[in-house]
């Protein structure tokens, strides 16, 4: 079953780029995919329309939804989930991450905010975070959100480490 997912996610390879590019030539799927980004649940309509974007932005025809579910019928359901978590969740939560983590063991807190579009992406990860334009267009979505996962617990640390300090002195 593993060599039949990593066939399947061929198919779902995502990066901004592509998603920037189908803002220009499918505006529809380009909001719907940012509202259903957004969105906290675990839904599994949420998933199949998550995918079908990714689908559709690596196909050179287009694909109607419908299209997309006889193309579904050839995989399991686990398959399914397996390849939309490797595409849309940050691979996994690391070592090098919870190394940074508060030693009054409270989770790495950020102000809460919504990403909505290429533009409010591409602000966070490239003028905020700092990560090179390259790898924003071309990495895959997962890839970016584990890295800008593992950024914002480097920066946390490093932020509570100089208020310690500063307090110290006082």
């Amino acid at each position: 079953m593993e060599e039949k997912t990593k066939k399947l996610k061929h198919y779902f390879n995502l990066n901004f780029k592509k998603i920037y590019d189908l803002k220009f030539q499918k505006y529809d799927l380009y909001v719907l995919f940012f509202e259903l980004l957004n969105e906290n649940t675990n839904d599994l309509a949420r998933y199949i329309h998550l995918l079908y974007i990714a689908y559709y932005v690596n196909c050179s025809e287009e694909v109607s939804l419908e299209q997309f579910f006889h193309f579904l019928n050839n995989y399991s359901l686990n398959e399914i989930i397996i390849t939309y978590l490797e595409i849309y969740e940050i691979k996994k939560e690391n070592d090098f991450r919870k190394k940074f983590y508060r030693k009054s063991n409270k989770k790495i807190k950020v102000p809460e905010f919504k990403l909505e579009d290429v533009e409010d992406y591409y602000t966070y990860y490239c003028l905020i975070l700092g990560l090179s334009e390259k790898l924003f267009w071309n990495a895959e979505l997962s890839f970016m959100l584990s890295v800008s996962a593992n950024k914002n617990a480097y920066d946390s640390f490093i932020s509570f480490e100089k208020l310690k300090l500063t307090e110290d002195r006082r």
